[in-house]
């Protein structure tokens, strides 16, 4: 279980980090400079809010990203589409939510891309044992994440289950009963207290939390192009107010 140090709620501003496009090492560079030293006290409606659409892309980056920002305890919301590697990062947040039909999953595959996550050409693993062990390496690697993220074992057998170009939508039952959407348990427990502790007119409790936050995506999104519009929204939302 992962135990997190919980502040009480402070005047630091919520940061917005947003991920969109393809996923490159760039990426990867840019959230770590983004975070370099930054230090989240975890205000309400939230220290660092995620914002995703991504059709995916490097793997092996997303799983470094998934492991910075479940450092950060970073809140993800998919705010358009999140496919393929997207899945990785959305599902380091310590809350995950989503729209139906925007998370996509299919099994790993071997490319060459060019600098921008452009794919210039399939590898073809079966043709060489060293890709072949490259790839079975990446499954491992990808499985010891997700357990490590707290997400189901059923979600990797999915993602194995689909060796296509095309991505696979996952339902909203597949979503909810593999831990793709949803809060990490600790993380729940320690913001319900806080919630539940809050003067009479702004009491949340747990379950209310709960369903309140899964609907940001969809009360949200339409205003996710600009931060301080969606921090208002999600924030009005959380207190069962009608968003603006």
């Amino acid at each position: 279980m992962n135990q997190y140090t919980y502040a009480a709620p402070s005047k630091a501003a919520p940061r917005v980090l947003r991920i969109d496009g393809i996923i490159t090492t760039n990426t990867l560079h840019q959230v770590e400079q983004e975070l370099s030293g930054w230090v989240n006290s975890d205000p309400i409606p939230g220290g660092l809010i995620v914002l995703m659409n991504s059709p995916g892309g490097d793997g092996q980056a997303a799983l470094k990203i998934g492991r910075i920002l479940r450092r950060q305890k970073a809140q993800i919301f998919v705010t358009g589409q999140c496919e393929s590697a997207c899945v990785f990062i959305l599902a380091s947040g310590v809350v995950r939510a989503a729209n139906s039909g925007t998370v996509g999953v299919h099994a790993g595959r071997l490319t060459l891309t060019n600098r921008n996550g452009v794919i210039l050409k399939e590898i073809d693993s079966s043709q060489s044992l060293s890709n072949s062990f490259r790839l079975t390496s990446f499954n491992s690697e990808a499985h010891q994440y997700l357990s490590e993220m707290g997400i189901k074992n059923g979600l990797i057998d999915v993602m194995l289950s689909h060796q296509t170009k095309q991505t696979y939508k996952l339902t909203d039952y597949e979503m909810q009963q593999f831990g793709v959407i949803g809060f990490d348990n600790e993380y729940l427990r320690q913001r319900g207290n806080l919630f539940e502790s809050l003067p009479s007119p702004q009491r949340v409790n747990r379950i209310e939390l709960y369903n309140r936050t899964q609907s940001i995506p969809k009360l949200c999104s339409s205003q996710s192009s600009n931060n301080n519009a969606f921090i208002d929204c999600y924030q009005s939302v959380l207190f069962g107010q009608k968003p603006l």
